[in-house]
């Protein structure tokens, strides 16, 4: 695998890892203040995904297609969604590798 490939599915593990933190405590929200914006979780995780789509759908382009079902239904479906986010994580760690950072970023 090459690395701009692992780094990718490194950035998108991450976003998604805080989107399943939010399911434990809340959404975060995407805000405009002045001319920033922060994006909230569910945003972070479509930045990221549109960002490095390119690369990851060269390897598993049905992992991204699973990436974004998963995210467009995650407010529909509060008593599944993390369930089903678990093997999508768990796809991304194989891809991204000794890449992911040993601790991730607090949310």
């Amino acid at each position: 695998m090459d690395e701009g490939t692992r780094l990718a599915a490194g950035a998108v593990y991450v976003s998604l890892h805080n989107l399943a933190a939010s399911h434990v405590l809340g959404s975060v929200p995407t805000v405009m203040q002045d001319d920033r914006v922060s994006l909230g979780d569910i945003d972070d995780v479509l930045h990221q995904l549109n960002q490095h789509e390119s690369l990851l759908s060269r390897t598993d382009p049905e992992l991204v297609r699973h990436i974004r079902d998963a995210v467009a239904l995650w407010d529909t479906r509060p008593t599944t969604r993390l369930t089903e986010l678990l093997p999508l994580l768990d796809s991304l760690a194989g891809i991204a590798g000794a890449v992911l950072p040993p601790i991730l970023p607090p949310t």
